[in-house]
């Protein structure tokens, strides 16, 4: 399956300059797409945004924690006004690129379908460089004490 894919898109990359499979494929696992003979492009921008979905689900869940949720209300504890700014900037350019790719979508015009792709990849590079400080930040929230734990006391 995998290959028919490439042939694909190998077409469809000479007609549109569209980035190398590989590139692509390491960014939003494409070789993943069932019956790629199909619009293969619009399949593409799915898992792009799929993809993208995911990491401005966790931003947004992040900057707007649920109140009841506890993860989210632990993480915000630990980022400055200034670095809440930065997470907002970078969930932003997420959500443009989301709604970029369901107007790409929508336009069932392979030109656009393709331009997106080759611009969802650019993005994706920098917007990756940028998430990686944002989720170690998160991840390392949890190696600190916070005034959570001694509100929440003893649950048995």
């Amino acid at each position: 399956m995998a290959d028919k894919i490439k042939e694909k898109y190998a077409e469809l990359g000479k007609k549109y300059s569209l980035p190398k499979f590989g590139e692509l494929d390491s960014a939003f696992e494409i070789s993943g797409i069932e019956d790629g003979k199909v619009f293969l492009l619009r399949k593409a921008i799915g898992k792009i945004a799929e993809k993208v979905d995911y990491y401005s689900g966790l931003l947004e869940h992040f900057m707007q924690p649920d109140p009841s949720s506890l993860s989210g209300m632990h993480e915000l504890k630990f980022f400055s006004e200034e670095e809440k700014l930065k997470v907002y900037s970078v969930f932003k350019r997420l959500i443009k690129l989301n709604r970029s790719a369901i107007e790409a979508d929508l336009s069932q015009d392979e030109r656009k379908e393709a331009e997106y792709i080759s611009l969802s990849l650019d993005e994706w590079k920098k917007l990756r460089e940028e998430l990686i400080p944002i989720v170690k930040k998160i991840r390392e929230s949890w190696d600190k004490d916070s005034e959570m734990e001694e509100k929440l006391g003893y649950f048995g």
